[in-house]
């Protein structure tokens, strides 16, 4: 299998928000996540977030799924974990 380069993250978090009906309101700028709640909130940050207005397509560039692939072909180990609800978009 092939080696981890020098210095590469071997874990990459990555988010795809999706508006849930009844759900805290949040908004998405620069990498961050941020839970609106009565002028307070909770605020993450990852490598990258991409909102509800996002197509697939663009996230699967963005995360370089296709050069994943590859890696797995030549070799390599991979993990792709998608999480959510059935037909939200994963």
């Amino acid at each position: 299998p092939k080696a981890h380069a020098a210095g590469q993250k071997k874990v990459d978090v990555r988010i795809r928000l999706r508006p849930i009906p009844g759900a805290p309101a949040f908004e998405v700028a620069d990498g961050r996540l941020v839970e609106k709640r009565d002028g307070a909130g909770e605020d993450w940050g990852f490598r990258s977030v991409f909102g509800p207005e996002a197509e697939t397509t663009e996230v699967y560039e963005q995360c370089g799924l296709a050069q994943k692939v590859r890696d797995v072909l030549e070799g390599g180990d991979q993990t792709v974990l998608c999480y959510g609800q059935t037909a939200a978009g994963k």
